[in-house]
């Protein structure tokens, strides 16, 4: 029994990451001079990469963001 419990509890938690990393990776950053999309430099902080979308506001990020994507915000002062 005990066992059977471990393996479910183990498979829901694989389930549970699973389906995280599924989802998009988006960037808010107040530094950009415009919205990048697919070519975010996160390194850069610019549109000369391939890490993902970036945005200069919350806001727009929220507007294109789905279920499961995560929106990472970096540092610096965000005024809406």
């Amino acid at each position: 029994m005990v066992v059977q419990t471990r393996h479910a509890v183990l498979m829901l938690i694989f389930f549970i990451f699973s389906s995280c990393a599924s989802g998009a990776v988006i960037f808010v950053d107040n530094k950009l001079a415009d919205d990048c999309t697919g070519n975010y430099s996160i390194a850069n902080r610019d549109n000369s990469g391939s890490d993902g979308d970036a945005y200069n506001t919350a806001q727009e990020a929220a507007d294109v963001s789905k279920p499961g994507d995560l929106i990472c915000f970096r540092a610096g002062t965000y005024y809406e």
